[in-house]
């Protein structure tokens, strides 16, 4: 499953993700910011991922993904 949550600053809204779930964003406007808060340090080699357009999850983006990292462009797919 997946949820989608529009976040701008007109709106205000903040999202809270629990720990080992997933998750992800796409900027709907030039110069967008985004800020993690985590609960551990960041321990390069221990990351996991799924890629953003698995058919398997069937994210429904609200606009064409165009700029991606490798690293996420490369996750496999889930297999479920």
């Amino acid at each position: 499953q997946w949820f989608g949550v529009e976040l701008t600053a007109e709106n205000r809204k903040a999202l809270i993700v629990p720990p080992l779930f997933a998750h992800a964003y796409l900027s709907l406007t030039d110069g967008a910011e985004v800020f993690y808060q985590t609960s551990h340090a960041y321990a390069p080699g221990t990351e996991r991922g799924v890629r953003w357009d698995d058919p398997g999850v069937g994210i429904k983006w609200p606009a064409p993904v165009t700029d991606i990292s490798d690293k996420d462009r490369n996750w496999p797919d889930l297999d479920i």
